[in-house]
């Protein structure tokens, strides 16, 4: 997802959502590398939010509805 010319992906950690700068990195056509910008973190364990979007404010209270990997 882009916002005023940087790159996020949302984030769900305890309970809220984290927005989450990135840089893009080899794209294919199915997927693509993300590479967390520095001061920023994540591993394969995050829980990334399948279809973000403005809805999901920084800070906004969530509950997951599925497990990681669905």
């Amino acid at each position: 997802m882009e916002k005023d010319g940087t790159n996020y992906v949302q984030e769900i950690s305890d309970g809220t959502v984290s927005w989450v700068p990135v840089d893009i990195g080899v794209e294919g056509d199915v997927e693509m590398e993300i590479i967390p910008v520095e001061g920023s973190s994540l591993d394969e364990n995050s829980v990334l939010i399948a279809e973000p979007g403005e809805q999901y404010t920084d800070g906004m209270a969530v509950t997951s509805s599925g497990k990681q990997g669905e």
